[in-house]
């Protein structure tokens, strides 16, 4: 994780690979390797007669709706799709190394309110076909695949890095941050911004920081405010995947109050807690990210702030800025 500060997300966006590849179905372990040629799939996106073999089917990590079924070619970035949360894994040509693969993985997701398109590029590390097939179990011994790297769907990567010839184990990294606290339960998700209580706001508010920083952690101090009632000079977490297009500024409890009882935001507690927890999981929606959020009046700037066309502050291009109104 990145310093308590700054927490930069990296974009999950990658330019597609021009090369036909190898369909890696992910969707339901029984439902094979998709549609038939030139038909539509229920996994959104229209197969072809490309003649790219299938290829073995990878597991999931986890963050895969079930019972879909992918398309069997490569599905391209911002194409419309049905099912939320399908993610698909297909395995392209190497150009550069003969005999080994790259990974282009999408997942079907909000790119507006209802609005279900295809985000590409979760994990396009280099795929080693003398990988096991299943992801490996973290921690778990890697004998047989020293100095191998693999990379299974959606987001996980897996080194076998061993310092002598007779150990070695498994290490997994995923994109989603592991560990992050639960809303506290006398904290109703379904509670509209506008109706919380300061009680309400009190919890919401720590539980976001504990998410940002970590609990046990010292309160985040109170950042410099500016002659609109904005915060200044705050630390920042921003994404680009079109899950979580947003900045969410680094406050501790008692501006992040005083922030919720400005609003007139009449989303349920639960949108703004997916949409911080997207940002914070680098772009995995949890479970449908930021864009239902900030398309609500009075959302966008209560404790998230959404990109703008012409850019401007805090030096991100497409942001508006992290500042939010405490005053």
């Amino acid at each position: 994780m990145a310093s308590a500060r700054w927490l930069v997300v990296a974009t999950l966006l990658a330019t597609p690979l021009a090369c036909a590849g190898k369909h890696l179905d992910v969707g339901n372990d029984a439902q094979g390797s998709g549609g038939t040629g030139g038909s539509p799939t229920q996994g959104g996106g229209t197969s072809s007669d490309s003649g790219a073999a299938p290829g073995r089917l990878l597991a999931s990590g986890g963050n895969l709706s079930g019972g879909a079924v992918c398309p069997d070619t490569p599905v391209a970035q911002g194409q419309s799709c049905q099912n939320e949360l399908l993610g698909c894994s297909y395995q392209m040509d190497d150009t550069v190394n003969q005999g080994r693969f790259s990974n282009h993985e999408c997942m079907c997701v909000e790119w507006a309110a209802n609005d279900l398109r295809w985000d590409c590029g979760y994990n396009a590390q280099q795929y080693d076909p003398s990988c096991p097939a299943a992801l490996p179990e973290n921690g778990a011994s890697c004998f047989g695949h020293y100095g191998t790297i693999c990379a299974y769907p959606l987001g996980n990567q897996c080194n076998c890095n061993t310092f002598d010839d007779t150990s070695g184990n498994w290490s997994c990294d995923t994109l989603q941050r592991q560990g992050l606290p639960a809303l506290p339960a006398t904290l109703d998700p379904g509670t509209p911004l506008n109706q919380l209580t300061d009680a309400e706001r009190g919890a919401w508010c720590q539980w976001f920081q504990d998410a940002e920083v970590g609990p046990g952690a010292p309160p985040i101090q109170d950042g410099l405010v500016g002659p609109e009632g904005k915060t200044l000079n705050t630390g920042c977490s921003f994404g680009e995947p079109p899950t979580a297009h947003v900045a969410v500024p680094t406050l501790g409890p008692t501006q992040c109050a005083q922030n919720l009882a400005l609003t007139t935001c009449a989303a349920p507690v639960s949108e703004l807690t997916d949409c911080v927890t997207t940002v914070f999981n680098q772009g995995v929606p949890a479970p449908h990210g930021c864009p239902r959020y900030v398309a609500q009046p009075g959302c966008d700037g209560t404790m998230v702030t959404g990109f703008n066309a012409s850019g401007g502050g805090g030096g991100v291009p497409g942001f508006s800025g992290c500042g939010v109104r405490v005053q």
